[in-house]
C-alpha cells in the first residue's frame, strides 16, 4: 500500500499518517515497525533487491536458451509491474539512497546479462540464432523488455495487453521484422 501511495503522490507529498489511513493499520503500529518514513521505503527497496535475486536464480535455473529468453521476459516484466515505482521513487527522490542502491543491484544486474547473453551464446553454437554479439544482444533483450513493460502501463496495463505485448515483442526479437529473402540479401550489411 505504501508503494502506491509513494507512486501516487510522491515520497514527500506521502505521510505516515496517510499510509495507516490506507493499510488500515494504526499510526502507532506502523512507528513500531518504522521509525520513520524512509525506513519504510528502505524495507521496500530491499524487498526489491530480493526479488531481483530470485528473478536471477529462476532465470539460471533455464537451460534450454529459447526457454530461459521467455522466461526472463515474462518474470522481468512481473517484476517491473510489482517493484518499478518503488525504485522510481528512490531514483527521483533520495537520489543518495539511490547511489547506495545501485552498488547492491550492479552484481545482480551484471549477473542477470550474463544469464541472458549465455542464453544466446547457446542458441548461437545450437544453430537456433544466428551469430551476433551475445551481450549486445542481451543488452537489447533487456531494453525492450523494459520498454514493452513502459508501453504497457501506458495503455492501461491489463495482463492481456501485457501477454499480447510480450508475446509481440518476443516475436519480433526472436524473428526480426525482414522476411528471410531480405535477410539474405542484406545478411552483411551494417545499418
Amino acid at each position: 500500500m505504501a508503494s502506491k501511495l509513494f507512486r501516487q503522490q510522491g515520497y514527500k507529498g506521502t505521510s505516515v499518517r496517510e499510509i495507516a489511513e490506507h493499510s488500515g493499520l494504526a499510526k502507532a503500529t506502523i512507528y513500531h515497525y518504522f521509525p520513520d518514513k524512509e525506513a519504510i521505503v528502505q524495507q521496500l527497496l530491499e524487498q526489491a533487491v530480493s526479488q531481483f535475486h530470485t528473478v536471477v536464480q529462476t532465470i539460471a535455473e533455464v537451460s534450454e536458451p529459447k526457454v530461459r529468453l521467455r522466461v526472463a521476459v515474462e518474470i522481468t516484466i512481473t517484476f517491473l509491474h510489482e517493484f518499478s515505482s518503488v525504485i522510481q521513487l528512490v531514483r527521483q527522490e533520495l537520489p543518495v539512497r539511490w547511489s547506495q542502491i545501485k552498488l547492491d543491484l550492479m552484481p545482480i544486474y551484471e549477473r542477470y546479462l550474463f544469464l541472458l547473453s549465455q542464453a544466446i551464446e547457446q542458441g548461437i553454437q545450437a544453430g537456433e540464432f544466428r551469430l551476433v554479439n551475445s551481450r549486445e544482444a542481451a543488452v537489447v533483450l533487456m531494453n525492450l523488455i523494459h520498454g514493452t513493460y513502459a508501453a504497457s502501463y501506458i495503455g492501461g496495463l491489463t495482463d492481456d495487453l501485457l501477454r499480447s505485448n510480450t508475446d509481440s515483442m518476443l516475436d519480433i526479437f526472436l524473428n526480426g521484422i525482414i522476411t528471410q529473402e531480405q535477410h539474405d540479401g542484406v545478411r552483411d550489411r551494417k545499418w
